[in-house]
């Protein structure tokens, strides 16, 4: 697991690797979602030795079916839990015990954490959502429900697919192009090779997260490729669907 560090003891962010676990993928698979193999003893197993690893309680892992939206669910006591809940592509909570779980095969993990109210968010933002701006959203939930403040949020931009490797064609390019004019002529986040189209998702994130009114002083940007390091990512580009997940993990202890 790559583990993120935030300076406070109560936060825990990590983002699991495909080593580790009990998946048939390839030896000791870390697979993390449920939907891409029939075992789900074996993605409970990796769940519970991802929660050892990262320090937080197995009960308290919360997910939700992600459908490449905007939605942002608001998570507590109530509702916590793997698959109790509904269609998001983000959470939120400010509750101590609780910790956030999206699934990423090549998608972008983002995590936001609010010092001043004790509030963490996990994203999981797709070439659909980011067009869509989940990330602006979940930083406008978080202060709708915490009162956080744009400029108080530390963000972490995990590992996802880089420009190099990630090519669409050319209604994706449209669909970014509409959602972002002023950015398409920055050629660290789009550019044309061949007949095809490159784009950042991540870096459409990143600018996202500045939209936002988030410093970039307080964003940490990894900028692995899932697909180019197949020793440490499942890839669903690379490996044509037939492969696992990871899971971006943050909680409050």
């Amino acid at each position: 697991m790559i583990r993120y560090d935030f300076g406070d003891d109560r936060i825990r962010c990590g983002f699991t690797t495909r080593e580790g676990g009990v998946s048939p993928f390839l030896k000791d698979a870390m697979n993390m979602s449920f939907t891409r193999e029939p075992s789900t003893e074996n993605v409970l197993e990796n769940y519970r030795r991802a929660a050892l690893e990262l320090g937080v309680s197995f009960a308290g892992l919360t997910g939700v079916k992600q459908v490449h939206g905007r939605d942002v669910l608001l998570v507590t006591e109530e509702n916590k839990g793997l698959n109790t809940n509904g269609t998001y592509d983000a959470m939120i909570t400010g509750t101590p015990g609780i910790t956030l779980c999206t699934v990423h095969a090549d998608c972008t993990p983002v995590f936001l954490y609010d010092p001043k109210h004790g509030a963490v968010a996990a994203i999981h933002s797709g070439w659909r959502s980011t067009v869509l701006r989940i990330s602006k959203a979940t930083v406008e939930a978080m202060g709708t429900h915490f009162g956080t403040r744009p400029q108080d949020l530390h963000a972490v931009i995990g590992p996802a697919i880089s420009l190099d490797a990630f090519e669409v064609d050319e209604d994706v390019f449209v669909a970014f192009r509409e959602a972002f004019p002023a950015l398409m002529q920055d050629s660290a986040l789009c550019r044309r090779k061949t007949v095809k189209w490159h784009l950042s998702v991540p870096g459409f994130v990143y600018q996202t997260l500045l939209e936002s009114g988030v410093l970039a002083e307080n964003i940490h940007w990894d900028m692995r490729c899932t697909f180019s390091d197949a020793q440490q990512f499942f890839s669903h580009r690379r490996d044509r669907g037939t492969t696992g997940a990871m899971s971006g993990m943050i909680g409050i202890i």
